[in-house]
């Protein structure tokens, strides 16, 4: 069981890096571009990502550790 756990966080791991990926892009676009009108949308759509997607690693990543933890997973 403690494998399957370990995949899914280095699968979320490489999900996460993903998105910070495309947020990183998405925040270069914005600053490159600030002599357009709207060049604060990519910048506000990275901000956002980076926020969501690391929020939602950290939480996923408690979880994941907390179910490695217990010891009655299988036993009920």
């Amino acid at each position: 069981m403690s494998l399957v756990i370990k995949i899914l966080i280095i699968c979320a791991s490489l999900l996460l890096s993903a998105a910070l990926f495309i947020a990183a892009v998405s925040l270069w676009v914005g600053f490159s571009h600030q002599d357009r009108e709207g060049f604060w949308v990519p910048l506000l759509a990275g901000c956002l990502l980076v926020a969501l997607a690391v929020l939602l690693y950290i939480r996923l990543l408690r979880a994941l550790l907390k179910a490695m933890n217990r010891s009655d997973i299988l036993r009920s």
